[in-house]
């Protein structure tokens, strides 16, 4: 689980690097947690990108899709993000990014 980080407008993908350990069939479920101006908190999945493989590589753009929630450019909501391994597999994740190309 990461620490809660801002996003807004211009935060609309998550990136990682990734490489599973075990399991063929494997995945890795990411979700992404809200937390409103009224306290209150919500985890919502986060639409998948391309995974991969056995070697570290990075992931292709995930769209976080909270980052809509905000009402302005100017305005941001705190999130925080939870990866967990399905069907038995295993993960090592490092190096997440929350819109690391936005302006190129």
């Amino acid at each position: 689980m990461t620490p809660f980080v801002c996003v807004g407008m211009h935060e609309p993908t998550l990136r990682l690097f990734a490489r599973r350990q075990s399991g063929l069939l494997t995945s890795l479920l990411v979700e992404v947690q809200l937390q409103t101006s009224l306290g209150l908190s919500a985890w919502l999945p986060v639409l998948p990108g391309d995974l991969g493989g056995g070697s570290w590589h990075p992931t292709a753009a995930m769209p976080v899709l909270v980052n809509l929630l905000t009402l302005s450019t100017v305005d941001r909501t705190p999130v925080r993000f939870r990866f967990t391994p399905l069907l038995l597999g295993s993960w090592q994740i490092d190096d997440v990014y929350v819109d690391p190309f936005m302006k190129r």
